[in-house]
């Protein structure tokens, strides 16, 4: 009895021990955590109507007015890689969105809501960003009344 009961137990300790690379092998996956940065950005702003390749500016549209006059910047720093989405609506006139990169739009929103097409008061631009960048985010007022908001949301990872 003793001598089975014996052979029973290192049977048993082989097995576990057989077994524990295989179990060891498993991490446990991290798990991302999903965050979300939302703000309104509330623009007083005259309207500059700016055809660039007209007046040979070098920055398009409205954004080559005067910040605090024309347009209002936002500069936003992502904490992880993530999604931008910039929106307005039910403004009056013609307002544009844009992303800028340093000296560079990489993203704009500039429907005509004045003149033959008569597009919807609305603006929107949805793009990923990468981690740890600062965009200029950019509200202008082309032909509009002089106020409106802008509604920034952004979802990353970490």
């Amino acid at each position: 009895m003793r001598k089975a009961l014996a052979s029973l137990i290192a049977l048993g300790l082989v097995a576990s021990f057989s077994m524990s690379p295989a179990l060891a092998g498993k991490k446990k996956a991290k798990k991302k955590v999903t965050k979300t940065i939302e703000e309104t950005i509330d623009v007083t702003a005259v309207p500059f109507p700016n055809y660039s390749s007209y007046t040979a500016t070098a920055t398009p549209g409205c954004t080559a007015g005067v910040e605090g006059v024309h347009k209002a910047t936002r500069s936003f720093e992502t904490p992880g890689a993530g999604t931008l989405t910039l929106s307005m609506s039910g403004f009056t006139g013609d307002w544009d969105l844009y992303v800028f990169d340093g000296a560079v739009a990489i993203a704009r929103s500039d429907n005509e809501q004045v003149g033959p097409t008569m597009a919807p008061a609305e603006e929107k631009i949805e793009m990923p960003l990468e981690k740890g960048k600062t965009y200029d985010l950019v509200v202008c007022n082309w032909a509009g009344a002089p106020q409106a908001s802008a509604q920034l949301k952004y979802v990353y990872s970490l």
